[in-house]
């Protein structure tokens, strides 16, 4: 996957690289670069997805980081249904 956004003065970059495991389920690692003109954030992580065709279930993880503050993890998931 790749995901690149440019909103105003922001900016949000992500690129995964994963493996298919079985017919549905993919996992793998994943970077991204989130910020604006005060701020940027990297993130490094992992990710594994679930497709039985109708839904999409992924989740990742991972450790964030921004220049003068201590790094900590971070955590999220999403559904996606096909109607």
């Amino acid at each position: 996957d790749l995901a690149y956004a440019r909103p105003y003065d922001a900016y949000s970059h992500r690129g995964r690289l994963g493996w298919r495991a079985t017919e549905s389920v993919s996992l793998g690692g994943e970077l991204s670069l989130i910020g604006h003109i005060e701020s940027d954030v990297r993130r490094v992580g992992a990710f594994v997805r679930y497709d039985d065709g109708v839904n999409e279930i992924s989740g990742q993880g991972g450790w964030s980081m921004q220049p003068g503050i201590e790094g900590s993890a971070y955590f999220g998931g999403q559904w996606l249904r096909r109607f």
